[in-house]
Protein backbone atom coordinates (compact mmCIF):
# COMPACT_ATOMS: atom_id res chain seq x y z
CA UNK A 1 0.00 0.00 0.00
CA UNK A 2 3.00 2.49 0.90
CA UNK A 3 4.52 1.58 -2.61
CA UNK A 4 1.03 2.69 -4.45
CA UNK A 5 0.98 5.69 -2.37
CA UNK A 6 4.48 6.70 -3.44
CA UNK A 7 3.47 5.90 -7.12
CA UNK A 8 0.30 8.08 -6.57
CA UNK A 9 2.76 11.01 -4.81
CA UNK A 10 5.51 11.05 -7.83
CA UNK A 11 2.51 11.30 -10.55
CA UNK A 12 0.54 13.91 -8.87
CA UNK A 13 3.60 16.24 -8.66
CA UNK A 14 4.26 15.13 -12.70
CA UNK A 15 0.94 15.97 -13.26
CA UNK A 16 1.48 19.33 -11.59
CA UNK A 17 4.66 19.99 -13.06
CA UNK A 18 3.20 19.30 -16.76
CA UNK A 19 0.40 22.15 -15.94
CA UNK A 20 2.74 24.31 -15.07
CA UNK A 21 4.55 23.88 -18.32
CA UNK A 22 0.98 24.06 -19.97
CA UNK A 23 0.06 27.29 -17.98
CA UNK A 24 3.98 28.64 -19.42
CA UNK A 25 3.55 27.37 -22.53
CA UNK A 26 -0.35 29.01 -23.25
CA UNK A 27 1.20 32.50 -21.68
CA UNK A 28 3.88 32.46 -24.03
CA UNK A 29 1.56 31.55 -27.06
CA UNK A 30 -0.85 34.36 -25.90
CA UNK A 31 2.22 37.33 -26.07
CA UNK A 32 3.39 35.93 -29.06
CA UNK A 33 0.19 35.69 -30.79
CA UNK A 34 -0.36 39.29 -29.26
CA UNK A 35 2.92 40.99 -30.98
CA UNK A 36 2.53 39.22 -34.08
CA UNK A 37 -1.13 41.38 -34.56
CA UNK A 38 0.53 44.22 -33.12
CA UNK A 39 3.36 43.90 -35.56
CA UNK A 40 0.36 43.00 -38.46
CA UNK A 41 -1.31 46.03 -37.62
CA UNK A 42 2.00 48.04 -37.87
CA UNK A 43 2.45 46.70 -41.19
CA UNK A 44 -0.46 47.85 -42.36
CA UNK A 45 -0.46 51.38 -40.52
CA UNK A 46 3.04 51.86 -42.90
CA UNK A 47 2.00 50.64 -45.84
CA UNK A 48 -0.86 53.14 -45.60
CA UNK A 49 1.07 55.60 -44.14
CA UNK A 50 4.25 55.06 -47.09
CA UNK A 51 1.32 54.94 -50.28
CA UNK A 52 0.00 58.41 -48.76
CA UNK A 53 3.60 59.75 -48.67
CA UNK A 54 3.56 58.46 -52.20
CA UNK A 55 0.90 60.37 -53.12
CA UNK A 56 1.72 63.47 -51.57
CA UNK A 57 5.58 63.51 -52.81
CA UNK A 58 4.46 62.93 -56.52
CA UNK A 59 1.31 65.87 -56.43
CA UNK A 60 3.96 68.01 -54.83
CA UNK A 61 6.75 66.85 -57.55
CA UNK A 62 4.02 67.35 -60.15
CA UNK A 63 3.02 71.14 -58.63
CA UNK A 64 6.56 71.86 -58.29
CA UNK A 65 7.40 71.47 -62.01
CA UNK A 66 4.20 72.87 -63.27
CA UNK A 67 5.81 75.95 -61.64
CA UNK A 68 9.20 76.13 -62.04
CA UNK A 69 10.73 74.43 -64.77
CA UNK A 70 7.77 72.98 -66.84
CA UNK A 71 6.66 76.18 -68.78
CA UNK A 72 3.24 76.47 -69.49
CA UNK A 73 2.14 76.74 -73.05
CA UNK A 74 0.41 80.57 -72.63
CA UNK A 75 4.10 81.92 -71.31
CA UNK A 76 6.64 80.05 -73.96
CA UNK A 77 9.14 81.37 -75.51
CA UNK A 78 8.53 78.70 -78.23
CA UNK A 79 4.85 80.46 -78.97
CA UNK A 80 6.31 83.22 -80.18
CA UNK A 81 7.84 81.54 -82.89
CA UNK A 82 5.42 80.19 -85.40
CA UNK A 83 6.00 78.48 -88.74
CA UNK A 84 4.30 81.18 -90.50
CA UNK A 85 6.93 83.76 -88.92
CA UNK A 86 9.82 81.93 -89.59
CA UNK A 87 9.04 80.99 -93.63
CA UNK A 88 8.50 84.85 -94.02
CA UNK A 89 11.69 85.94 -92.83
CA UNK A 90 13.58 83.72 -95.40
Amino acid sequence: MEKLKKKLALYEAQLEESFARSRDTNERLKDTHERLLRTAAEFENFKKRAGRERTTSRSSAARSCSRTSCPSPTTSSARSITPSSTISSR
